[in-house]
């Protein structure tokens, strides 16, 4: 089973094992997976399903808001808390703490949608299906690594970073796509060239 924040998701089945959190707002089955169609859409928090095309809800959208709300709440609870211990000498401090904790999660919840919109792959050379989905990500959001929004190809596509790096994944280990710079990319391959370097003919103590 895998976690996607509000239930669990059965890759067996294709489907969540619990009902939807938002009943049948959010369609009429309540177990269903990305909107039943897994290889376009994803649905990281368990929510609504979303992806990277045009008319659709980005991902992003969807992890910043959660994020932001479940931020305030944790937010608040813990100003409670506080004001309850101090008999409320810090009773003040609600809205700050409140702020605070819905911009972190906004953040958060804005890195984990960004990740979840990544193009599943099945090899180390991306198809032209899949070159053309990160270039539209990279269009959209930029870099996903230094959030640039120029890729430093003279082609002007992006370059398509797997995650996890080729170089390092593990045998059977799935792998995503998403748009990497020139620099981001030349910087990874050098780092993991170096690693491996490191690994094969370690220095002698």
């Amino acid at each position: 089973l895998r976690y996607q924040r509000n239930r669990f998701y059965d890759p067996s089945t294709g489907q969540f094992t619990q009902q939807d959190p938002i009943g049948l707002a959010g369609g009429r089955n309540l177990y269903a997976f990305a909107g039943g169609d897994p290889i376009n859409f994803r649905d990281p928090f368990g929510l609504r399903a979303c992806g990277s095309a045009p008319n659709d809800t980005p991902c992003i959208a969807i992890g910043v808001a959660f994020g932001a709300t479940l931020g305030a709440v944790i937010g608040g609870g813990v100003s409670t808390g506080c004001a309850i211990v101090s008999m409320g000498i810090c009773g003040f401090a609600t809205p700050v703490i409140v702020g605070l904790g819905s911009g972190f999660g906004a953040t958060i919840g804005g890195f984990l949608g960004k990740i979840a919109e990544l193009i599943p792959t099945a090899g180390t050379s991306p198809t032209a299906g899949e070159r053309r989905a990160v270039n539209g990500l990279g269009e959209r959001d930029g870099c996903m690594t230094c959030g640039t929004r120029e890729s430093g190809v003279k082609s002007g596509n992006w370059v398509p970073n797997h995650v996890p790096p080729t170089g390092v994944k593990l045998p059977g280990e799935e792998q995503q796509l998403g748009p990497h710079c020139i620099v981001c990319s030349n910087r990874q391959g050098g780092y993991i060239r170096g690693q491996k370097k490191q690994v094969e003919s370690p220095k002698p103590v």
